[in-house]
């Protein structure tokens, strides 16, 4: 069995202990222990931090992976790579939080009406959002040097754990909600300080500050390429929240609340498909790199036949087992059972199309994916303001949905 199968097999099993856990969270205490409205702003801080993160980064994550081959020398401190790419990190997060900051009374106008609780805690994103950055960048440089097992266990795990105690400790009247947003966000912590120990443990934690070699022979593709996955991964952000945001604008949070449990239930069906994508990063680089086409295409039927079976088991056990979940939530949460029937069939699509997005942004062509998810990021804001006020979640789901495939067939 080959080391990227294998560590496909330890990140799925992680990741469905993970999900145990998670449902735990969001299926049984989230739902009976905080308000629709609670729930919605736990889950939408999390979203925007996401996007904050992703525009801090400036696309360094995507950078790690596919030039890092380039870099990879230990005796020589990966040729500066990680001074380099820090450097980047702590300035992109600089400027975001700058206009951050500025931007706070236009969110005021659109969210106040509706979603009071969500300006409350506004400044709160601003930590979860530097802690969000700092674990995305390792969970890529690790990735990078072919660890991938490790930053999933304690994202997966050791994450979810610690927000069962916070929601315990509000349960049991411990700590206020005010408490349970802090302890929240601080937990988040717990992930990139786990990985920075680990890449020192690995005696991977290396800071050079001269201009290698490397950077120098790529210094013109480096930003350009980083400029393009920067608006990529911003635009797939957007398509991925931009759902449950506008939910949160047009109708309120409780909506997002309802919505974004759904939402889980559903990424249950992509457990696989993310593991897979986790380890096989770093083999599609390698393939791009070696111009190895026939490799790549053998990959990629593997994955996706893989990917499509899985998943649509899941989907057919999640969906048939749907009322019984549902005895186990508030009466109000059973409005959300067409969002989890559409969203599912769209997330089963998106895993059977497989590596097409990893592999079309580690090629020469990933120009072309930035035009695609440019597009489809502004077709699902349009089309979700066109559902979501006749419709309500039902409209945001199916405005997902479409998006999704249409997505999918654009980079088939």
């Amino acid at each position: 069995m080959s080391k990227q199968y294998r560590d496909s097999i330890l990140i799925s099993i992680i990741s469905y202990f993970g999900a145990a856990i998670g449902y735990i969270n969001k299926i049984l205490l989230f739902p009976n222990f905080l308000s629709t409205e609670e729930v919605g702003l736990a889950n939408i801080l999390v979203s925007i931090a996401a996007i904050y993160a992703q525009f801090s980064a400036l696309g360094i994550s995507s950078i790690t992976l596919k030039f890092f081959p380039y870099f990879r020398n230990k005796e020589k401190a990966h040729n500066g790579f990680l001074f380099w790419a820090n450097a980047l990190l702590h300035i992109g997060f600089l400027l975001t939080t700058i206009a951050f900051i500025a931007l706070k009374p236009i969110v005021v106008t659109y969210y106040s009406k509706n979603s009071q609780l969500l300006i409350d805690f506004y400044y709160y994103l601003i930590p979860l959002s530097l802690l969000t950055l700092y674990y995305n960048f390792f969970e890529s440089y690790l990735r990078s040097l072919y660890k991938t097992v490790f930053p999933a266990f304690v994202y997966e795990v050791i994450l979810r754990l610690g927000i069962t105690l916070a929601i315990s400790a509000f349960a049991l009247k411990l700590i206020n909600f005010e408490g349970f947003v802090t302890l929240y966000v601080i937990i988040y912590a717990i992930p990139p300080i786990c990985l920075l120990f680990y890449t020192v443990y690995l005696k991977q934690f290396l800071f050079s500050y001269s201009i290698s070699t490397p950077l120098v022979r790529l210094r013109k593709i480096i930003p350009v390429y980083g400029l393009y996955s920067f608006l990529n991964n911003a635009s797939n952000l957007i398509l991925l929240t931009i759902d449950s945001l506008m939910l949160a604008v047009m109708m309120n949070l409780s909506s997002a609340g309802i919505y974004s449990t759904m939402l889980f239930l559903a990424s249950v069906m992509q457990i696989p498909f993310r593991a897979i994508g986790k380890t096989n990063g770093p083999i599609v680089s390698d393939f791009w790199r070696n111009n190895d086409l026939k490799g790549l295409s053998a990959l990629y039927v593997k994955v996706s036949s893989l990917n499509l079976l899985i998943s649509g088991w899941l989907f057919l056990l999640l969906w048939c087992n749907f009322t019984n979940f549902m005895q186990m939530l508030p009466a109000e949460y059973a409005a959300g059972m067409y969002v989890f029937l559409i969203i599912g069939l769209a997330r089963m699509f998106d895993s059977y199309t497989g590596l097409n997005g990893l592999i079309l942004v580690t090629s020469n062509k990933f120009r072309i994916d930035l035009l695609f998810t440019f597009l489809l990021a502004l077709i699902t804001i349009i089309l979700n303001y066109l559902f979501i006020p006749g419709y309500g979640m039902e409209g945001a789901a199916f405005a997902t949905m479409l998006s999704t495939v249409i997505y999918n067939m654009l980079r088939l």
